[in-house]
């Protein structure tokens, strides 16, 4: 069994760091995507009667904004501001 040495494990976890770094950067920029909407383009081929493929057509799809996606992103970003508030009774 080879033992590993603390630089070894050290740069493991800095290697996880950077990965983790990364991942975390992705799904915010998803989730903002989300938050925000987008629109796609979807390709459709449309075959003739003879069921060979004869023309491709562009359709451009519109995904609206996601009203969960961005309560969340701004309950996260700015707490303070957007966090959830008891009323009480004065």
């Amino acid at each position: 069994m080879i033992k590993k040495s603390k630089n070894d494990e050290l740069l493991e976890k800095s290697d996880l760091l950077k990965d983790n770094k990364k991942i975390n950067s992705k799904v915010e920029e998803a989730l903002l995507k989300v938050a925000l909407g987008y629109e796609y383009e979807e390709t459709e081929m449309i075959a003739s009667k003879g069921g060979k493929a004869s023309r491709v057509k562009k359709i451009k799809k519109v995904v609206p904004p996601d009203t969960t996606a961005i309560i969340f992103w701004l309950k996260t970003r700015n707490p303070n501001k957007w966090r959830a508030r008891l009323m009480m009774d004065e």
